[in-house]
């Protein structure tokens, strides 16, 4: 058994070429937005912080290109005006929001809030990506040292013991920094 019907109206083969015509831009669009974002965010390219803020603007709820501006934003430079570590935060932020299971994105908004002088926002995002990634050794070694940064050893006990345990490169990095932060107390 089929079914046919048969269309004489030319409005409604007018509005099934309209939708048609839709939803081919539809697709289009989305495998045209796929495309920009897969090229703009490929580690083997370099691409300028304009370039990247004209397909952020373009892309404003891609975390992969908003990550890749706040990277640029910082890469290579010192950063000496206050405003641009204020726009690369903002940029890891809502990157981070938008993927919040990816811990790279909390591990550089954490490193650009305490470049911009808020350590205790840096720790809560270094705590974040430490619970996303408690594997990694990386994240852990970053988090201690913070934390040792900001004078609470005993905390940072825990994740330096994670990451030394991890990563074998860590060892006598971790023994050095807790003999100089503890001021050379053996009974650590």
């Amino acid at each position: 058994m089929s079914l046919s019907f048969k269309v004489d109206s030319l409005i409604v083969r007018l509005i099934q070429l309209a939708i048609g015509v839709a939803i081919c831009f539809l697709l289009f669009r989305v495998a045209y937005s796929n495309f920009i974002v897969r090229v703009i965010t490929d580690p083997r390219l370099e691409f300028t912080r304009e370039a990247l803020s004209v397909v952020a603007t373009s892309e404003p709820n891609s975390p992969r290109i908003l990550f890749r501006l706040a990277q640029a934003e910082t890469a290579g430079e010192v950063i000496t005006n206050f405003q641009g570590v204020e726009s690369a935060i903002g940029h890891a932020r809502r990157a981070s929001e938008l993927t919040f299971w990816d811990y790279r994105y909390k591990q550089l908004l954490a490193h650009l809030q305490e470049l911009s002088g808020d350590p205790d926002a840096a720790e809560q995002s270094l705590r974040v990506a430490v619970k996303l990634a408690p594997n990694n050794s990386e994240v852990n070694w970053l988090y201690a040292n913070l934390l040792i940064r900001l004078g609470r050893l005993d905390e940072s006990l825990a994740p330096l013991k994670s990451a030394s345990m991890m990563n074998e490169r860590y060892y006598p990095q971790a023994y050095d920094l807790l003999w100089r932060a503890s001021g050379q107390n053996l009974e650590l």
